[in-house]
């Protein structure tokens, strides 16, 4: 009932009249969001999909459901975001 009732149409119509995006879906986690968001940036077998180890696994899930490589990269210790050198 929480992921497909009758609120969440209303739910994702709400979130779109207020950032006006050409599309707006309710998912039922972030997992499945970040698996969402790779399939729409076309990820796919053979892709590299870079992440932090530092994060939750799904951040890696969503490119491997994709069937993507997942390759870890070590954090900035100044930034802690991605090291463009590592």
């Amino acid at each position: 009932f929480l992921t497909q009732g009758p609120m969440v149409p209303r739910f994702e119509q709400a979130v779109a009249n207020k950032v006006r995006p050409r599309h707006a879906l309710a998912v039922n986690s972030a997992t499945s969001a970040l698996h969402m968001a790779c399939l729409a940036l076309g990820l796919e077998r053979g892709d590299w999909l870079w992440t932090t180890p530092i994060t939750f696994v799904a951040s890696a899930n969503g490119g491997l459901y994709c069937g993507a490589q997942v390759d870890f990269v070590d954090i900035d210790p100044h930034t802690y975001n991605l090291c463009p050198k590592a």
